[in-house]
């Protein structure tokens, strides 16, 4: 709670000064025991600029099967909410999350952790103006739709590839 408040206040504060800053604060703890076996965080630190503090990251990742097979049911779990609930209970940026998440899977199973490459796939994928707009949360109904489509298509390949993982990923 407090972590978001700092960096709640940091963002303001710069906003203010007229600085458009990326910013996430991370406990060392949770990078720590977290890192080697989440993707997201994986592709959010790949192109760190600067890391203030004791922290060191590993250069070899491990991934198994189970890892990404947990990343994949975060996928599933917006597909089913959506099936249930409908698309209008279903904000476009979980929609944006679910087939990002499904591509990083797919691009990790490739040993590919490049954020450049994660941008132009999606881009690719969805197209720049629905991308935009589900990111962004100002998306029309057609566009969740739409996504939502690529959504359930993504899953079908990438749980497919998953599943004909034989070994380990070493990243």
């Amino acid at each position: 709670m407090e972590q978001a408040w700092r960096e709640g206040n940091i963002k303001k504060s710069a906003k203010m000064r007229g600085l458009n800053i990326d910013l996430k604060i991370y406990p060392s703890r949770d990078v720590y025991y977290s890192y080697p076996s989440n993707i997201a965080l994986i592709y959010e630190l790949a192109d760190y600029k600067v890391i203030y503090g004791m922290l060191t990251l590993q250069k070899r990742i491990n991934l198994d099967k189970l890892d990404l097979r947990m990343h994949l049911d975060y996928s599933y779990s917006v597909i089913l909410s959506i099936e249930q609930d409908g698309l209008k209970e279903c904000t476009s940026r979980d929609v944006y999350s679910a087939i990002r998440n499904l591509v990083i899977i797919h691009l990790i199973l490739q040993k590919k952790v490049n954020n450049i490459l994660l941008n132009n796939t999606m881009k690719e994928l969805i197209g720049e103006d629905i991308l935009t707009n589900l990111k962004n949360e100002t998306s029309l109904l057609l566009y969740k739709e739409i996504g939502y489509k690529i959504l359930k298509r993504q899953y079908k390949l990438v749980s497919k590839e998953v599943k004909g993982m034989n070994a380990n990923i070493k990243i």
